[in-house]
């Protein structure tokens, strides 16, 4: 039963974690989307 309880807290920990870096690519991602629209907008304006 203490295993059990064990795998079960890391289990909370992985997902918890999971969640952690899912949250941090999607941020990533919408901070990548606007410079690469920025820089569009530059070139357009260098052009």
């Amino acid at each position: 039963m203490i295993r059990l309880g064990l795998f079960a807290k890391v289990l909370g920990v992985g997902v918890k974690i999971l969640g952690l870096s899912v949250k941090i690519l999607n941020d990533l991602a919408k901070i990548l989307e606007t410079f690469i629209k920025d820089l569009r907008k530059n070139k357009i304006r260098q052009f």
